[in-house]
């Protein structure tokens, strides 16, 4: 039913606006990829956001916002896909529109980098790139992200990356520091606490 309603929404907005790339259709394509993703077929979900993608590139161009949040969309549906290499492509070109457009002081740039991280950390690479992964975190040791508990999630990231690289002194100290962060937040029977 809301894949229909969806669908007619996006029909209305092309008959009124007479324009197959208005922000709304686009906004409706988005909304069709999300509804696939929820019923779990990822093939079409990437389909429609690929072309949520295109659309928004042709109303706004390749630097605009609904861009940078189509390619945003097409990380999350490719990494639930499991395609890392074609999400980390679409998180690249976000962050590129992002710095472009808003500085690399952006708050949405610890964001995405954070992402990044954790992409290259997934279990599924089996450390293939924990460097790269400790590259990012390092570079987010020297942001602040204005979020304590996102801060000490990414020390965590740090320590776990830090401790495949054989790095185990500095995992271990990063370590300390993330379970400081963390403590404030959560209590010491929570999950995140019992994992350090």
């Amino acid at each position: 039913r809301a894949l229909e309603l969806t669908q007619e929404a996006a029909s209305l907005y092309q008959r009124v606006t007479e324009n197959g790339a208005h922000p709304g259709v686009v906004e409706c394509v988005e909304l069709m990829a999300n509804i696939f993703l929820e019923a779990n077929d990822p093939i079409l979900a990437t389909a429609n956001g690929a072309k949520a993608l295109g659309l928004a590139v042709q109303s706004g161009g390749f630097d605009g916002p609904g861009v940078f949040h189509a390619h945003i969309l097409m990380f999350q549906l490719l990494f639930t896909a499991r395609e890392f290499d074609l999400c980390v492509k679409h998180l690249r070109a976000a962050m590129y529109i992002l710095e472009i457009s808003g500085g690399p002081r952006h708050v949405e740039h610890y964001d995405a980098l954070h992402k990044l991280g954790a992409v290259y950390s997934y279990d599924e690479y089996k450390g293939k790139y924990s460097y790269e992964a400790v590259e990012i975190f390092r570079e987010l040791e020297k942001l602040d992200p204005n979020d304590r508990l996102l801060e000490g999630f990414t020390l965590r990231a740090l320590a776990k990356n830090l401790a495949q690289c054989g790095d185990y002194r500095d995992a271990v100290e990063v370590e300390k520091r993330a379970n400081k962060s963390l403590s404030r937040f959560v209590n010491s029977d929570h999950a995140a606490m019992k994992e350090s």
